[in-house]
């Protein structure tokens, strides 16, 4: 396998009250040199089909930290993920749930 393929073994979630909240944090995000997004998965949108993630939504930007400390390192050009979530999704996110996501994931092949 091609471990430059790997975009989740480091995975954050930052959680907010409002989509406004998210929104400022995607443009904060946007604006700072020291990261380069990668792809934004927006299950927030009002087209998007939520019957894929079994109705949670959540906004997942893939991007890469790219500093003076993370090239020394050699990690710049690692893929992070960050999960932008609302509050009344992360309240129902536990690991049971998460489990049950992943086997309905995994039975669609994905």
């Amino acid at each position: 396998g091609d471990a430059s393929r790997l975009i989740d073994v480091c995975r954050e979630t930052l959680v907010f009250e409002t989509v406004q909240g998210m929104a400022d944090c995607m443009v904060a995000i946007a604006e700072d040199p020291s990261f380069v997004v990668v792809r934004v998965k927006n299950r927030m949108l009002p087209t998007y089909d939520s019957f894929q993630t079994a109705g949670f939504r959540s906004v997942v930007l893939n991007l890469r930290v790219v500093t003076p400390a993370t090239t020394s390192y050699g990690v710049d050009t690692h893929v992070c993920e960050l999960q932008l979530l609302l509050l009344c999704y992360a309240r129902l996110k536990d690991f049971e749930r998460h489990r049950r996501y992943k086997e309905f994931r995994d039975e669609r092949g994905e």
